[in-house]
């Protein structure tokens, strides 16, 4: 990629015959040791990056999170969990410190979902 470290929000790629749900369920507690009551999908298929590639994700909101064990990273994976409230995601995004433009569109997505744009 682009050899730096950036925020983004948790995903991954679905594995044969798991759902979107299913993914994000277990993408989320790998990454982050967190499990969610519910979750939704509120976008997509998003288009990563739509002249270079056709690689796409599906937007999915967790609620009714929880801390529940440590996280279980692949080899591959070098993950620093940050949790932030809804104000200070919203600068992070106005002062180009969330840079991961699926993050962006999809953290948009939660917070329109969600009722917090105001």
């Amino acid at each position: 990629g682009i050899n730096e470290c950036i925020y983004e929000l948790p995903g991954g790629a679905k594995h044969i015959g798991q759902t979107d749900i299913e993914c994000a369920r277990m993408e989320l507690l790998q990454e982050t040791g967190v499990e969610a009551k519910d979750f939704k999908v509120i976008g997509g298929p998003i288009s990563m990056n739509p002249n270079l590639q056709d690689t796409k994700f599906i937007a999915i909101v967790a609620t009714g999170c929880k801390v529940t064990k440590p996280q279980e990273l692949d080899d591959t994976e070098a993950i620093t969990v940050k949790e932030v409230e809804v104000v200070e995601f919203r600068n992070m995004v106005k002062k180009g410190e969330i840079t991961d433009s699926k993050s962006i569109a999809a953290g948009y997505l939660a917070l329109d979902y969600l009722g917090l744009l105001g």
